[in-house]
């Protein structure tokens, strides 16, 4: 039996960002460059060198030469280990990473215009 935990329609959308949460540690916030496979309303699947634990709450920007940028705020929901893409390094890592604050589907259309011309449905 498969279970699917998605919401959302995702889109296929590959886009370098920044994600940055707090080294507990060093209690202070850390930044890490970071890629997209997919994006939704609610979140995305992200991958990078970084390591993070369930639960940890980040904040995402995306880069653009075209626009200011995009920034949201969400928590890593899980590292996910199946369906790795034959591309990915062995030091980089997924993640389903999920939004404070779903977006509305004018809201990640605009996203997706601002960001990409190649964004398709998964």
């Amino acid at each position: 039996m498969i279970f699917e935990r998605r919401k959302y329609e995702r889109f296929d959308f590959a886009k370098e960002l920044v994600i940055a949460a707090e080294n507990p540690l060093e209690k202070k916030e850390v930044q890490f460059y970071a890629k997209t496979l997919n994006i939704s309303r609610g979140g995305m699947l992200i991958y990078t060198i970084a390591e993070f634990k369930p639960k940890t709450k980040c904040w995402v920007k995306f880069k653009s030469n075209s626009f200011q940028g995009i920034e949201s705020k969400g928590v890593i929901l899980r590292l996910v280990e199946e369906n790795r893409p034959d591309d990915l390094k062995a030091s980089e890592k997924m993640y389903a990473f999920e939004f404070t604050s779903v977006f509305s589907e004018y809201e990640l259309e605009e996203i997706l215009k601002k960001l990409s011309d190649t964004a398709k449905r998964s």
